[in-house]
């Protein structure tokens, strides 16, 4: 069960008051999706992680937070645009600016996040195209975070690096899928890992590139 509840919250950066729907909790019913997805009913929960102001389009989790210099990104002509990009859905631009804004931040673990959230979006809006560009955005994003050393999405060891391959493989793009994945499993990750990353390799080798879940990998 999920729970919901309107909040009023007064915009940090330009003071209008709105309503919007919070959520307080919710469950989840089945494994997750190879990219870290949730199941139902979790899963659904998705246009409620982001929040816009109406007034001046603030995207994030808290409208009535932010730092100083995030009024400046807000109203940028590249931050307006991608808010009113028709080239993605809504939802997904909600995201798209809330990464660029942490992107400001350089908080490296919270960009690869939300373009990964971008890119589930997509995927709930049916928009492949759309989805195929966040996931090489996300794909980006985690090999920056790597290279800087910065922990994404789980503690447990490869977990980046096995989102990674799965963001590649569903964007079509096999034969890095391969390399990174092949990469990944030379760096002695625990026995879990390994099973994600040859099941990969099996999707990879027969050109998959739907979705699939947790519960579907084999020891």
């Amino acid at each position: 069960m999920t729970t919901v509840f309107p909040i009023e919250v007064k915009c940090f950066v330009c003071g209008e008051t709105s309503t919007f729907e919070d959520w307080a909790s919710t469950s989840s019913f089945g494994a997750p999706d190879l990219d870290g997805r949730s199941a139902e009913l979790a899963r659904s929960t998705i246009g409620l992680w982001v929040k816009r102001c109406p007034n001046c389009g603030y995207c994030t989790d808290d409208i009535a937070e932010g730092v100083p210099r995030v009024s400046d990104i807000v109203r940028s002509e590249a931050y307006q645009s991608q808010l009113a990009d028709s080239k993605s859905p809504e939802l997904a631009n909600r995201f798209l600016c809330w990464a660029m804004i942490s992107e400001n931040e350089e908080h490296l673990d919270e960009v690869a996040l939300h373009l990964l959230h971008a890119t589930w979006a997509c995927d709930d809006s049916g928009d492949d195209s759309a989805a195929r560009v966040c996931r090489l955005k996300t794909v980006a994003s985690i090999e920056k975070a790597n290279a800087a050393g910065t922990p994404l999405f789980a503690e447990e060891p490869g977990a980046a690096d096995a989102v990674l391959v799965d963001l590649l493989r569903r964007a079509g793009r096999f034969e890095e899928a391969l390399s990174k994945s092949e990469e990944a499993s030379g760096r002695g990750y625990g026995d879990f890992v390994e099973s994600v990353l040859r099941y990969q390799k099996e999707l990879i080798t027969k050109e998959d590139t739907v979705a699939h879940r947790m519960d579907e990998v084999g020891s």
